[in-house]
């Protein structure tokens, strides 16, 4: 990114995380990013670092040895409402800290 640009860059953060905790997510963008997560998850197992790194998961997590049974379920079950509702309680535009790296402008 360009020096010049990073008041830029940094307003248009805070404007969508203040969108992110005011009004929900369009069902599209939902539809889309639950099709994401679903669609990955078998090629993230294709591989024994795949299966390895889902049952360290698992067990870090304390997710169950049938976690992948349920998984596509538990994607579906999210909807905008719970989306927004987290986003709520877990991010404060307000308190955000920003820290940047490079050279000065």
């Amino acid at each position: 990114m360009a020096p010049e640009n990073l008041d830029k860059a940094i307003d248009l953060i805070q404007a969508e995380l203040k969108k992110y905790v005011s009004e929900p997510v369009s069902q599209q963008e939902l539809a889309d990013v639950q099709s994401n997560y679903i669609g990955r998850l078998p090629l993230s197992l294709e591989s024994n670092s795949g299966v390895a790194s889902a049952l360290l998961t698992m067990e870090r997590y304390e997710l169950g040895l049938d976690y992948l049974q349920g998984y596509e379920s538990m994607i579906k079950e999210i909807t905008p409402e719970s989306i927004l509702e987290a986003s709520q309680q877990y991010l404060d535009p307000d308190k955000l800290a920003i820290s940047t790296a490079g050279p000065p402008i």
